[in-house]
């Protein structure tokens, strides 16, 4: 399944999206040119029905201090 990237209208994870840091979650992540988040996103985190909000983006509008 492809996931595209897309502007993101709210402006936080949930708690329980918290991309995972572990050693072996980043070392995945990293792999493909730092094209593997999706993949191990959908693994750490099985049953997401909003799985693709880790490629999400904000424009600076969003952001304070822009």
């Amino acid at each position: 399944m492809a996931y595209p990237v897309h502007y993101v209208r709210r402006t936080a994870f949930a708690p329980q999206q918290d991309p995972s840091h572990t050693g072996l979650s980043v070392a995945q992540q990293l792999q493909n040119n730092n094209g593997s988040f999706i993949g191990d996103y959908g693994q750490t985190h099985p049953g997401d029905s909003d799985i693709d909000l880790v490629l999400g983006y904000y424009n600076g509008d969003d952001l304070p201090g822009q």
